[in-house]
């Protein structure tokens, strides 16, 4: 302790012998120190959203939600003999089934679902699946994280991967 109070003795004498003054030094305005804190604080409340998609964490259990959701509908498929579409908004947290039997579909079933923390490949925040009664289906794909759920267009499966 005893050193650290000459260090500073010593630069204060320094400083003197320089004739550089305290008003000379480089201080930063509070001002400066105001804009700083800003941009601050809007960089992070803007990352702060895209950090969360990407904790390991964050989001299985609304992934499995999605997976379980798409099972029934699958089987709704295969027990109505009609096609049924399963359109999710990620963003929006709603989900929209529609059946085609014949002719153009039909809104059989509207509601939430909790999907945050999930995001829809697509890229405009909607997933949408389609099955049909023999078993094909065809869909995009829902990330959480390393996790993603695929709706294989082969065999028609929902499977999570990752």
């Amino acid at each position: 302790m005893k050193g650290l109070f000459r260090d500073f003795r010593q630069r204060r004498e320094n400083r003197r012998l320089r004739g550089v003054t305290a008003s000379d030094a480089r201080v930063f305005s509070l001002i400066e120190l105001v804009v700083v804190l800003s941009l601050l604080g809007l960089i992070t409340a803007d990352s702060i959203p895209v950090l969360g998609g990407l904790m390991p964490g964050r989001g299985p259990e609304e992934l499995e939600a999605a997976y379980g959701f798409l099972m029934e509908a699958e089987k709704r498929s295969r027990r109505g003999a009609s096609e049924v579409e399963v359109i999710l908004s990620v963003e929006a947290g709603r989900y929209l089934l529609k059946e085609r039997a014949s002719g153009s579909p039909m809104v059989v079933e509207e509601g939430t679902l909790n999907l945050l923390g999930l995001r829809a490949a697509g890229g405009d925040g909607r997933f949408r699946a389609v099955f049909n009664p023999v078993g094909l289906g065809v869909g995009d794909t829902l990330q959480a994280g390393a996790n993603r759920l695929i709706v294989d267009g082969m065999d028609g499966s929902v499977r999570i991967e990752g």
